[in-house]
């Protein structure tokens, strides 16, 4: 686990925790038993149509509006959730914490880990997906194509 730590903070600047943690009232904090429970049905479905794989939650904490909450990237590693065949990735999402709830506001698949910009546009931080922009609008991340999205 302090591998995975310290391999978070050097390539993300964001914070990772451990999986131990239990009855938090701590709203900067997001657990991964609340991640896993975020993502219940999912991981239920993937594992009942593919019972020998355990689904696997990576993720990584991090303020994307600034806001003093933690929000969360998570990618769901599972053959269900990964297109090996096709090599286009695993399902990531991006939850943003409203005061102890979690809200989904972008799902991708993609080979690419999420980069987190220091620059804010609309109130959060710019994502970076491949080379691809993500900005915060009409309370989800879109595609910033043409650079029109500010």
């Amino acid at each position: 686990m302090k591998i995975i730590l310290v391999l978070c903070l050097a390539l993300l600047s964001s914070v990772c925790v451990s999986s131990d943690r239990s009855n938090n009232n701590d709203l900067t904090v997001i657990t991964e038993s609340e991640i896993k429970s975020y993502f219940q049905n999912e991981i239920d479905d993937a594992e009942s149509t593919m019972s020998n794989f355990k689904v696997e939650i990576d993720f990584t904490l991090v303020d994307l509006n600034e806001d003093k909450l933690n929000d969360v990237i998570v990618t769901l590693v599972h053959p269900y959730f990964c297109s090996g065949l096709s090599g286009s990735g695993c399902n990531m999402f991006v939850l943003i914490n409203k005061s102890g709830k979690l809200n989904e506001v972008l799902t991708i698949t993609s080979n690419y880990d999420i980069e987190v910009k220091n620059k804010i546009v609309n109130n959060y931080k710019i994502l970076m997906v491949n080379e691809q922009e993500y900005i915060f609008k009409n309370n989800e991340y879109l595609r910033n194509s043409k650079g029109n999205l500010e």
